[in-house]
This record gives C-alpha cells, structure tokens and sequence, in this order.
C-alpha cells in the first residue's frame, strides 16, 4: 500500500465507478436540498444506486481510508460486487484480495473503548446502520443514543488517528473530553466554522464577491445571527440556496466530495440558472422543502420497489391503482404506541384490504406498515427529521413495539379507481 495518506471521496468513488455521471450527481444534490434527504438517499431514489450499491461503496470507501486497499481495488471490487449482486468483502475474495478492517480505527470501538458507549447499544446502532444505510454516528444522534458534540468530536479524532496524525490512546482521550458542560463551547465552535465556510462558498461560486461577504458578517456579527442567516435577511441568496449550498458543507464535512469538486458541481449549477434566486423566494414569501411521498419512504425503509411493489413477500398480488390507494394509507395509521392492544384493533378493515391488495398479507407485513407510518407523520408535521424517521422505524422493528387503534374513517377505497380485471 502506498505510505502516502489517502482519503477517498464517496463522489468520486461514484463517477469512478461510472454509477452515476456529473449531472445526474448535481441534479441529484439539488433534490437533496429540496428534500432534506441524505445524497445517498436521493440516488436510491433517482434509481442510479440501490441499497447493496451504496453498502459497497461505503465499506469500499472505508477499507481505502483504513489504507486496505487501493483505489484501483475498490474500484474493481465495487464494479464485481454489483455485477455479480454479492456483498463487498465476497468481491474482494472474488478478486483474491484479503483484508482484514483494523478495528480499533472504527467509530464504535473508540466510543465503546472510551466508555461513552455500551456494547450492547453499538450492536443495536450497527443493525440499524446496516439496514438504513446511514452512518454509525447520524443513527446514534437520531436515536438520541449519543450527543451530536460528541460523535463530531469522534469522527474528527477518528479521521486523524486514520491518517497517522494522533495515537489511539490521544483519539480517545480527546472524544471523551467532550463533557456535557462543554457543548455550548462546541457549538460556538460549530458556528465559527460554519460562517467561514459559507461565506468562502458563496465567493468561490461565485454568487457573491468578497466585500459582499465581509460586509455581511459585519451586518451577521451586529445582529449576533449565522452569515447564512444573513444572506438570506438581505436577500443575497434564497433560502433554497442556502439549503443546497448548507448541503453541500455537509457533504464536504463528511469528506463524500472534496471541497474543490463540491465548488465545481455549484458553479455548473449555478451557471445553467438552476441555482434558486432570491427573487423567486420573495415572490412565494416563503418555501419550504419537498417533502417525499410515502410511497417514497416506504421505499427507502425498505418495504416497496421503485414499483411500489411489496418486498416482504415474493407472493404479493399487486395492480396499478393500487399504489396510489397505499400512498394514502398513511393518514388513516395512528400516532403511538400501546404494547397491550392487538393488531386486528390498530389496522381499520378497510386499510387492511387496501395493503393486502398491494401484497402486505400477513399481519406482521401490515404492522412494518404502520411503523413507517407512524414516524412517516412525524416527518410531514416538522416532529422529526428524515434519518430521525428512518431510525425509529428501524428501532422500531427491533423492539417489536406495537401501536393504539385509529379511531377515524378511512375513505372509501372504491372512489378512488375502480379494481382491475384479472
């Protein structure tokens, strides 16, 4: 392996292994900031990746952080795991390529071995990580199972103990120095940071010049008010620009683009008007983000197919209207939770009819349904963000919780399409 010290971006991972072009990744990162979905996320659901895709090029893009193996092998290991449809590591058998990840770079293992994190607890966040596709530390942040300070902090440590620049023993003292009374600091730190960055952005995009900028962070210091905030309160940028550009910080942060390929992807967005102006904004007063439909997190809680089609069975029946009644199935689910009731009291007769039509049969099926519902409401009335809906709908399965009956009528399902002659 080479001593020089690389650390892949999950983008450039991407076009390397011609999953994806340059402008379906852009057009792609402007959905991500309509919607407020992860990158990843969004090309699962442009059909550009599929879940097995995405766990590839992650453990791919790790196993090269942790110096494993070299980009040329990931590449290859990636194109082989897709072609053949198995899992990373049987690619790298495949190939004749033997790793072993050191275990002690991983996040989980330096919480655990710093005593922020049970064992058990890890196990629990490992399985959602697994199922939902998100990072360790955003599934222990939405599950409210670690503080958002504190898993910073770690992937911080755990990228420089990564790239030879601190020893194990430092990375953990540093992440367990993070104390609860230290988070305002950490914050302020956070926002320092972000200010800096979003102005540079900006300037580099070319959206603003520089006396812009530095007149802004005069005008964001006098108010005590982020530079984002700012630009927006003086109608520099929009509030969609904001998000998309905040969403690219994000990414960058991440280290999934570098900042310099980041940059490139908003210049050629910006430069073919598709960058969202602040005069549109003052027109509609206000704009708000696309929520996804449920058929849409269905799919990514993993229970339908781009068809709408149910994959927890290989038998289910399935018809075209049939999508559009399960896309409104969830206002009719209810809210909580009550391990004492039984399903046949949750699921109203008619809804149950409906998700039987789409093929969820059995009653363990329908409830999976009602989970995704229940955080799916969240997620439409602003309670919850989109990882925190998809966590809890995974922990949710894990712990086997049940919900309270719904007490409202259904619509009718005949008004909506008529039943398909078979």
């Amino acid at each position: 392996m080479n001593s020089t010290k690389v650390n892949l971006q999950l983008g450039e991972l991407i076009l390397t292994c011609s999953l994806a072009s340059e402008e379906q990744l852009e057009l792609c990162l402007l959905g991500a900031a309509q919607t407020g979905l992860p990158l990843g996320m969004q090309l699962i659901l442009q059909n550009l990746l599929d879940f097995d895709n995405l766990h590839s090029l992650v453990a791919a893009q790790s196993l090269v952080r942790d110096e494993q193996i070299s980009r040329d092998t990931a590449t290859k290991a990636v194109l082989l795991a897709k072609r053949k449809a198995v899992p990373l590591n049987l690619a790298l058998d495949l190939l004749g390529i033997c790793v072993e990840s050191p275990v002690k770079n991983r996040l989980g293992s330096l919480l655990v071995d710093g005593e922020l994190l049970d064992r058990n607890v890890l196990k629990r966040g490992l399985k959602i990580a697994k199922a939902t596709c998100l990072p360790l530390g955003k599934v222990l942040v939405a599950g409210s199972s670690m503080d958002k300070v504190v898993i910073d902090k770690a992937v911080q440590m755990q990228n420089q103990l990564r790239t030879g620049l601190i020893a194990r023993e430092e990375a953990i003292d540093a992440i367990v120095s993070v104390k609860p009374n230290s988070v305002a600091f950490a914050k302020e730190e956070e926002i320092k940071l972000q200010k800096t960055r979003v102005g540079q952005i900006c300037v580099d995009v070319g959206l603003l010049s520089r006396d812009d900028i530095e007149m802004v962070a005069q005008e964001a210091i006098r108010r005590h008010a982020l530079i984002g905030e700012t630009l927006v309160a003086m109608q520099f940028i929009s509030n969609d620009s904001l998000h998309l550009i905040l969403e690219v910080q994000r990414l960058v942060r991440q280290t999934r683009f570098s900042l310099a390929h980041a940059i490139k992807m908003l210049r050629r967005i910006h430069a073919t008007d598709l960058f969202p102006c602040a005069e549109a904004e003052n027109e509609a007063e206000t704009v708000e983000r696309t929520p996804i439909s449920f058929l849409n997190f269905l799919r990514l809680a993993r229970l339908v197919d781009a068809n709408g089609k149910n994959l927890l069975s290989q038998s289910g029946v399935y018809s075209s209207h049939g999508v559009k009644m399960l896309e409104e199935t969830w206002t009719a689910f209810p809210s909580s939770n009550d391990d004492d009731l039984s399903l046949a009291i949750v699921i109203p007769s008619d809804v149950a009819a409906c998700l039987a039509e789409n093929g969820f049969t059995t009653p363990e099926q329908q409830l999976s349904v009602a989970r995704a519902a229940r955080e799916y409401k969240q997620l439409r009335e602003l309670q919850s963000t989109f990882e925190q809906a998809l966590v809890k709908y995974h922990a949710s399965i894990l712990d086997g919780s049940t919900m309270v009956p719904w007490t409202g009528t259904f619509p009718a399902l005949s008004a909506w399409a008529p039943k398909e002659n078979t």
